[in-house]
């Protein structure tokens, strides 16, 4: 894929993203740390405008509780604790119920804060108070920047006129903090597109081409965007390496595997295989199937499914081996044409509206004779004797029930199937009196 530039030369994209990336000035340590210092102060200005609106905490709490149970449907709501000001536990498992105890205290400092609305107003130095204590509660935690867009929608309609709300300060503060967290965060990412491209030329012998895994990196970019802590003393690049990588690899792998299957299989599918490897480098004894999958945090029969996903495909125009055969000494799959398909469908369906349309003891012997709906023909033998008949009886039968069908109305659609009709001229030239008969041709 090309595309041409002001001077008329063909470029790739994969150039021009690193032409473009390679414009943009770095950002030194100091530079990241301060930028990622505005980004939580834009978010947590964000948080507090968003906790005095009197449906977004409720919100947060329904969605959470109704998120399930499972760590990575909740991780799509709140990430983790912020560790900037408050320290929270960094283990996901551990976190969980640190997360509940923390939705506790927001739920109750809600609360406190709609009883001082309703009873003193939004005015009173003590609502101001509590609306602060719910937002210092709200900011400990690090929503998902998916999530916090869908709570950015509940500002649109208008709360309850009895609160007294400054519904368009509120609203104004909102779009302010929204804008300078959108402007600090492509801040952010345009000064490290260059470290995407570093790295995916890291990948540039894979299968997966350079523009999608640089889209890909991106991706893992914002993600790093979204979890980086400036106060954990490290550079933001030296974080931003790991999510870039992850995703760069994570779409390579997906892109392997010919079955469809989450990436998450995938990863603990490959992480097995790695520890059974590792323990037979050691001599140690290897790990049973449901020791792999206690230690993914898995079921016994979802990792067995991953490992068939892994199982390289083989095509049919490879090379074949003793146990396998060419693809030109396979059969030929049978093909019919559909009109032909079509043609016996209406057929049968002829047959037995004339069929039901005969005595039962006569269709029953037109049906074995021929073959209708059995196997193959039966003789007039057997016919016979499953009836307790004569050999000459069942023929008579036979007669009779053909004699029969040439007088049924069906008759004549059933010859239009078997013998199509002759066109306009044939009919015209052949019929009696026209030229043809009339010359005894």
């Amino acid at each position: 894929m090309t595309t041409n530039n002001t001077r008329g030369t063909r470029i790739t994209l994969h150039r021009r993203f690193t032409l473009e990336a390679s414009v943009i000035p770095l950002l030194s340590a100091t530079q990241e740390r301060r930028l990622a210092q505005r980004i939580d102060s834009a978010r947590s200005r964000l948080l507090a405008a968003l906790a005095a609106w009197p449906s977004c905490i409720p919100k947060l709490l329904d969605d959470y509780a109704l998120a399930g149970d499972t760590i990575r449907q909740r991780e799509r709501i709140i990430v983790g604790p912020r560790y900037g000001g408050q320290e929270g536990p960094a283990d996901s498992a551990v976190a969980t119920p640190w997360i509940a105890a923390q939705l506790t205290q927001l739920d109750e400092a809600h609360r406190r804060y709609l009883d001082s609305l309703t009873a003193n107003g939004w005015g009173h130095a003590r609502t101001r108070q509590r609306c602060g204590a719910a937002a210092a509660r709200l900011c400990i935690l690090r929503l998902h920047d998916g999530y916090l867009r869908r709570l950015l929608t509940l500002p649109d309609s208008d709360p309850p006129a009895d609160l007294g709300l400054p519904c368009a300060a509120l609203r104004a503060r909102i779009a302010t903090a929204r804008r300078a967290l959108d402007r600090d965060k492509q801040h952010m990412v345009r000064a490290n597109l260059r470290l995407v491209a570093s790295i995916a030329r890291r990948y540039r012998y894979c299968v997966v081409p350079q523009v999608d895994l640089i889209q890909e990196g991106n991706m893992g970019l914002l993600r790093a965007v979204e979890k980086f802590d400036c106060q954990r003393g490290c550079k933001f690049s030296t974080y931003a390496i790991w999510w870039i990588q992850r995703a760069m690899i994570l779409a390579i792998t997906v892109q392997r595997s010919i079955l469809s299957v989450p990436a998450y299989a995938l990863q603990a599918a490959h992480r097995a295989q790695r520890l059974t490897a590792h323990s037979l480098l050691l001599g140690e004894p290897v790990p049973s199937i449901d020791e792999l999958a206690n230690a993914e945090s898995m079921t016994a029969s979802d990792l067995r499914a991953a490992y068939a996903a892994c199982i390289p495909a083989v095509p049919l125009h490879g090379e074949a081996d003793e146990a396998s055969a060419p693809i030109h000494t396979l059969p030929a799959c049978p093909q019919t044409d559909p009109a032909d398909t079509l043609m016996q469908a209406e057929l049968r369906q002829q047959l037995r509206a004339v069929l039901s349309e005969l005595p039962a003891r006569q269709a029953y012997v037109l049906r074995l004779r021929y073959g209708i709906g059995v196997d193959e023909p039966y003789t007039l033998d057997a016919i016979g004797q499953q009836l307790g008949l004569s050999r000459e009886r069942i023929r008579q039968i036979e007669v009779q029930a053909l004699a029969r069908l040439r007088t049924v109305a069906h008759s004549t659609a059933l010859a239009q199937l078997l013998d199509p009709p002759t066109s306009d001229w044939q009919t015209q030239w052949t019929s009696p009196g026209s030229p043809l008969q009339d010359r005894g041709m």
